[in-house]
């Protein structure tokens, strides 16, 4: 995870052509990150640095989102965490998070079961003779359960501070100092998911975010990750969406 965002930052601009250059000289300088950025250094206003970097950050929130989607990928367990939680009246509301995966008690797996079931095994405590059992129900995000406290296994992220306000990006994109938290195989993913977000709304474009969202599903599907072009264009929240005219 050595891939530093101005990096990312200098691939998109490249391949939405979108570097300002009177030279061959000035747009390689640009390109190396050899010269400090400005909203000058773009040719077109459809692509200020504000709104590529948010796409970045967007980007790349979305293929770790992915991830941690997929059970058993090799990578997810970067973003793994555990809490324990206490229900109450066999019940709890699950944290905010991208993937949950295990959940135990006293170091036993429990198994999923319907509401149904487990809403009788609760009301029936003699429902197996009196003999213990380890089950759970999952309806929305709310955990019902058999026994209590589980432990509960999920997978998040929380995106860098800088990029609550767009005023603040720029820390992250004016050194090869700050370097993304997804690993580094999937940086190109990164770069085509954040050129097919960025495209839908620059007019002549549109046509081909189809085709970065397309090679972003190929290049995670490579590296083991359950992706296809019509989840990533869509997993933009709506609010963003409609910041983006779409």
């Amino acid at each position: 995870m050595s891939t530093a965002y101005q990096s990312l930052e200098n691939k998109v601009l490249t391949q939405l052509n979108a570097h300002e250059s009177t030279s061959v000289t000035a747009a390689e300088a640009i390109y190396q990150g050899t010269a400090l950025k400005t909203d000058a250094s773009i040719a077109d206003e459809a692509f200020f640095l504000s709104r590529v970097r948010d796409a970045i950050l967007d980007a790349e929130h979305q293929v770790i989102r992915m991830i941690c989607l997929t059970e058993g990928h090799p990578r997810r367990s970067i973003w793994r965490s555990t809490t324990t939680l206490t229900l109450i009246n066999n019940a709890v509301v699950m944290p905010t998070a991208f993937a949950y995966g295990r959940l135990s008690y006293s170091n036993r797996e429990l198994d999923e079961r319907s509401a149904a079931e487990v809403d009788a095994m609760i009301r029936d405590t003699d429902y197996l003779n009196g003999v213990a059992v380890y089950y759970y129900a999952k309806t929305g995000n709310t955990i019902t359960a058999t026994v209590s406290p589980i432990l509960l296994e999920y997978f998040d992220r929380t995106k860098p501070a800088a990029a609550s306000h767009p005023s603040t990006l720029s820390t992250l994109f004016d050194s090869t100092a700050d370097v993304m938290e997804a690993p580094d195989e999937f940086a190109e993913a990164i770069v085509f998911l954040a050129c097919g977000s960025l495209a839908l709304t620059a007019g002549s474009l549109q046509e081909q975010s189809a085709s970065y969202f397309r090679l972003a599903a190929e290049i995670l599907a490579q590296e083991g990750v359950k992706a296809v072009p019509h989840d990533l264009s869509d997993q933009r929240p709506a609010q963003k969406r409609a910041e983006q005219g779409v």
